[in-house]
């Protein structure tokens, strides 16, 4: 609470001088490292005087209690934030922990324990400054070759990291509480400050590498290493997983940043994250609160209709994943919401095509999908063709699967909306009649009997069970769960946590599968359909 309370903009320059003395004397007891040096790099540059000496207080007390390898590594996490910590650097020539650069000294004289110190010194502060202040530094502080160390002072290789990518926190609840901009399933703009809120409360959550590369202000190179690091381990990494599910909805709305960038080769990569992880999680039988579907729903929706068609693919195979861990009769929801409220006709497309594969798997009245046809219609009649042409085609599919039932919920419309509607029916009909495949309303029927067999409206593919007894279209699909893992059992509705991960059966690794791959039929557009007729006067 100290460290968020001093990265506000209004806090005087007596408070962030206050806060960051008591931080200097608890620097021993506090783990977040690179929060804290961040901070240190944010108030050094200051124009008051004590906040600039409080801001060295508090590096100096950082290197005592942390020794070179934290901090430096968190220095060099910062970017261009770096230069801000130079003058501080330069001052400092502290004893302490053993150092990162230089020979190692040997018990003998205290002029060898002083080269330590110095080598340590230049050590973290080449991190910043770069070779020119190395070569500055007096001549035995520089290290030979054979001595060489692997951390950020030499030029050997880097240490592996060690530790949990993620760490699994309590705090979901609360976050939830207080988070007061995710309560309309219509799409909007993210706000300015998102990226930064999210930084702040998902940072300290993850280990020092994957922090510095997804929170990296200038090289999205660095965010696709992030992703791909997270997609990999997602796959194998049952604790992983639950940690995951702990901070949800964090990474939800680091998603969602992304996904709002345009930064093509970025935004895959995180598409390809948030798919395994959600395929990952329906295996647990985790199901998204109410909150983490406000967050990342509307934005999935909006950007499915992305202007690159690998991008959509991608979209797709993401929102077929999502039906693993939210009931497919909310996503119908939010669907509509889409059709009333978006403005990209390609989104457009992309939410009808859905739909109309959705009823095609499900049937109607499992998905409670009345409450939507009537947007289908209102699209019917819109001026883009190619909506109008979509809308057509996803009333043809439900037609075949409910047959004149479909009349009952269109609602009312225009005279010559429903005679286009009806021309469409009636080609439909006789496309199916010519492929022998039955007659319209066929399924409707078998949808019944096996909800009836069931004695629930549990779907082909099998649905999530929770401890209460779900309404009609109420459940999640489990059909996306690889390799028969649908039998796990799944999380209560009430806690939603994910089993221990000696419960969670392995997945097969999918991290690397190609586009290809992951193509997911539902979402292509019969050619072989004819267009639409445009309604007179539209």
């Amino acid at each position: 609470h100290v460290i968020a309370a001093l990265s506000l903009p209004k806090m005087s320059a007596e408070g962030k001088h206050d806060g960051m003395v008591w931080l200097a004397s608890k620097a021993g007891a506090v783990g977040e490292v690179a929060a804290l040096i961040k901070l240190t790099a944010t108030h050094g540059g200051e124009r008051t005087q004590e906040v600039r000496d409080a801001a060295f207080k508090l590096l100096e007390a950082l290197l005592k209690a942390h020794g070179d390898g934290p901090v430096t590594s968190a220095v060099r996490s910062l970017g261009a934030g770096q230069k801000t910590l130079e003058p501080m650097l330069e001052k400092l020539d502290l004893g302490g922990p053993a150092p990162l650069a230089g020979p190692t000294p040997s018990a003998s004289g205290p002029t060898k324990s002083s080269r330590a110190s110095s080598a340590r010194t230049s050590s973290v502060r080449s991190t910043v400054t770069g070779p020119s202040s190395v070569r500055a530094s007096s001549a035995r502080s520089i290290p030979t070759r054979s001595s060489m160390p692997t951390g950020l002072g030499g030029r050997g290789k880097a240490e592996e990291p060690s530790g949990p990518m993620i760490i699994q926190t309590e705090g979901k609840e609360d976050r939830q509480r207080s988070y007061k901009h995710a309560k309309k399933q219509k799409y909007e703009d993210p706000r300015p400050e998102l990226a930064e809120e999210t930084e702040h409360q998902l940072a300290p959550l993850l280990r020092a590498d994957i922090r510095a590369l997804m929170f990296d202000k200038k090289d999205f190179k660095k965010h696709v290493l992030a992703a791909q690091k997270l997609t990999e381990k997602f796959s194998d990494d049952d604790a992983l997983v639950e940690a995951a599910a702990s901070c949800l909805d964090l990474i939800l709305r680091y998603s969602v940043t992304r996904m709002c960038e345009g930064n093509t080769s970025s935004l895959i990569k995180t598409l390809d994250m948030v798919i395994v992880l959600m395929d990952k999680l329906a295996c647990t039988g985790y199901r998204l609160t109410e909150h983490e579907a406000l967050l990342f729903i509307p934005s999935m929706l909006e950007k499915s209709g992305h202007n690159i068609e690998q991008m959509r693919i991608k979209y797709r195979q993401l929102f077929k994943s999502m039906h693993g861990v939210y009931p497919i009769s909310k996503l119908l929801t939010f669907m509509d919401t889409s059709l009333q409220w978006t403005k990209n006709n390609r989104t457009r497309v992309e939410v009808l095509d859905a739909i109309g594969h959705i009823v095609e798997e499900k049937g109607l009245d499992a998905t409670k999908g009345h409450k939507v046809l009537p947007s289908i219609v209102s699209t019917v009649q819109t001026g883009d063709a190619n909506s109008r042409g979509a809308a057509m085609n996803t009333l043809a599919k439900i037609y075949a699967v409910e047959g004149d039932e479909i009349w009952k919920s269109l609602g009312r419309m225009p005279d010559n909306t429903k005679d286009s509607i009806t021309e469409k029916f009636k080609w439909k009909q006789k496309q199916m009649t010519s492929k022998k495949e039955g007659n319209p309303g066929d399924a409707r029927a078998r949808f019944a009997q096996m909800a009836a067999s069931s004695g629930s409206p549990r779907t082909p593919g099998g649905s999530v069970r929770h401890s209460r007894t779900p309404s009609r279209g109420d459940e999640v699909d489990r059909e996306e769960c690889p390799s028969g893992l649908s039998g796990a059992e799944p999380a209560s509705p009430e806690t939603n946590q994910v089993h221990a991960p000696s419960q969670i059966p392995q997945q097969p690794n999918f991290a690397n599968s190609s586009v290809n791959q992951h193509v997911d039929v539902h979402m292509h557009h019969h050619k072989d359909e004819p267009p639409a007729p445009a309604p007179e006067g539209n």
